[in-house]
């Protein structure tokens, strides 16, 4: 008798370790998948204070939305940082919002201020792409990406900025996309480039 209630305790205690390292798991993503909502949150947040005429943000964020005026600062400061924490951490995905935080918070390098202007520059030029209508204004933006990522070598910035933030990578892969979705031969963006193709 004493035998079954051992191996009855075993199994159980079996199940029970498990359950605990399944429902352990799902609190992980949970914490992680609390990232990527606080970023698209704080996201939206910046896409409703630009809207917001000057002085009214906070009285709109008090009457739309479930959200403390002080977490609010803190999405979007998230937000904000997203391409500094892509430069910090190996893997933002698996970084919690305390985590992502903590790293915003440390000190910052020097050029810091440099790399997110920089940032905020190819994110521009990307949105610009997106909205390209014509081949001519491709190539612009072609030509535009080419100095940032001039500027961006002769500062060093680029060494601090994560592969896929880069401006010459950007371009060519958002414009390739919009090459293939515009029915455009590729080969019509590397136009008049002669032998300084960026990369």
């Amino acid at each position: 008798m004493e035998v079954l209630t051992t191996i009855d305790a075993n199994l159980k205690l079996s199940s029970l370790a498990e359950r605990i390292n399944e429902e352990h798991q799902a609190c992980e993503r949970c914490l992680r998948d609390g990232l990527q909502h606080a970023i698209n949150a704080g996201n939206l947040l910046i896409e409703a204070k630009g809207l917001c005429q000057h002085g009214t943000w906070t009285d709109w964020l008090r009457a739309h939305c479930a959200v403390s005026e002080r977490t609010a600062q803190l999405y979007m400061r998230v937000a904000r940082g997203l391409p500094l924490l892509e430069a910090k951490a190996q893997r933002v995905a698996d970084l919690t919002l305390r985590e992502a935080i903590a790293l915003l918070a440390e000190p910052t390098h020097p050029d810091d201020d440099v790399l997110e202007a920089m940032y905020a520059r190819v994110r521009e030029m990307s949105a610009a792409l997106e909205q390209a209508t014509s081949l001519g204004e491709v190539l612009m933006l072609r030509d535009v990406a080419s100095r940032l990522h001039r500027e961006a070598v002769k500062t060093k910035t680029v060494e601090r900025m994560s592969l896929g933030q880069r401006p010459a990578i950007c371009f060519w892969a958002g414009a390739l996309v919009w090459a293939e979705e515009h029915g455009i031969d590729g080969n019509a963006l590397f136009a008049g480039l002669g032998a300084e193709v960026i990369t």
